[in-house]
């Protein structure tokens, strides 16, 4: 990761998580009082932020660089699709993330890839483990 993106995000009183650098969190309060953290997930130049308010905090990120896209509700991040879900008996939604589409993309990879070889994948499986 290139300095400059981590002397920001220090700027801004975020940390690297000791477990994977990538991941920077920091303590926030939400407007009624309940503590969280706020989380910043970095993968080269693609950006995550897990925040009560996380416009607020690309807001600042914006300043501070040029972004190629107006910050918005992700659909994708590094392949796993994201989408807002609705919880019978809660009243807000909940982020969820889906590898089905990166995992289906790998695995048209790895078939053209043996396919230059003159190899094929054994077979589809129904179940990620043979019984």
């Amino acid at each position: 990761m290139p300095a400059v993106i981590s002397e920001t995000l220090y700027s801004i009183k975020f940390t690297p998580s000791l477990a994977d650098p990538v991941v920077w969190f920091k303590a926030a309060c939400r407007p009624y009082g309940v503590e969280y953290y706020q989380y910043i997930l970095v993968y080269v130049d693609d950006l995550l932020v897990l925040s009560h308010d996380a416009k607020q905090t690309m807001e600042t990120v914006r300043k501070a660089y040029r972004l190629k896209d107006k910050p918005s509700e992700p659909i994708t991040y590094l392949g796993a699709t994201i989408k807002k879900w609705s919880i019978p008996g809660e009243c807000r939604p909940v982020w969820g993330m889906n590898s089905q589409c990166y995992i289906k993309e790998a695995i048209r990879c790895l078939e053209i890839e043996l396919a230059l070889s003159g190899l094929t994948l054994k077979g589809h499986l129904n179940t990620p483990m043979q019984p």
